[in-house]
């Protein structure tokens, strides 16, 4: 008996045959290796906002969750082939049209980030000015559809913020907890750049893989409110947005 075909199994049994025979499996949840939303710590232990969420969700639904980290590209492929039960990601493009939402977490911030001197207060200002983000990330379709924006784009944050350190482009974009944590990682200052002017904000989503029962979706999607009223969601958010 396969993982999918057993956790289908012990949905469907009456709770006293469950708990009598056997005890349900974790349900496992992709983490992107993307700091801060995955990584892992001396210790071992994966943690950052993803993370903290699996870890809440867990909590809240009585149910463990076994978390996994890899690359956004591998976290996309599992979900779509049923090789992972859940993943945690922004609308980024690729998922399978059976691939479904169970419930937004939290939303985050898409910046525009400009080169120092450049001010942006308005989307109009954006035109004519040459602005990179990442191919396959999220906001990559704000910055798209934007009319008369040059769209740079690129394969890695560390690639973006070097077209922008080196004057190629005029202003990058992407989530706000990436550009913060991209600019530590390539040794760049905000103190250096222009003033950051938000674009607009995306939705945090729990995302379920084709063949998760819908007695369990209906379970994690309580666990969700449960977590985003009682303002664990934003805690989580924060802590690692006070440290990008």
């Amino acid at each position: 008996m396969d993982r999918r075909h057993l956790l289908s199994t012990l949905t469907t049994l009456p709770l006293g045959i469950a708990s009598a025979s056997v005890a349900a499996p974790p349900w496992l949840l992709d983490v992107i290796d993307v700091i801060p939303y995955g990584f892992v710590q001396p210790n071992g232990s994966i943690t950052g906002v993803m993370a903290d969420f699996a870890q809440a969700l867990s909590k809240a639904c009585g149910h463990p969750i076994e978390t996994r980290l890899v690359p956004i590209a591998r976290a996309l492929q599992n979900i779509n082939r049923g090789s992972s039960d859940l993943t945690i990601l922004l609308p980024v493009p690729g998922f399978d049209s059976e691939v479904q939402s169970i419930a937004r977490l939290t939303q985050l911030e898409v910046e525009v980030l400009p080169r120092k001197g450049l001010v942006l207060d308005s989307r109009a200002s954006l035109r004519g000015l040459r602005i990179a983000s990442l191919s396959g990330g999220a906001g990559y379709g704000m910055i798209a559809d934007l009319e008369g924006v040059l769209h740079q784009r690129t394969n890695s944050l560390s690639s973006m913020l070097q077209l922008l350190r080196s004057g190629r482009v005029d202003a990058v974009a992407s989530v706000r907890h990436s550009l913060r944590q991209g600019l530590l990682e390539e040794g760049m200052r905000s103190a250096d750049l222009g003033a950051a002017f938000v674009l607009g904000r995306l939705d945090l989503n729990l995302w379920a893989t084709a063949g998760f029962a819908q007695a369990d979706r209906t379970r994690l999607a309580e666990a969700a409110s449960k977590i985003t009223r009682s303002g664990q969601a934003a805690k989580i958010v924060a802590q690692y947005a006070n440290n990008a």
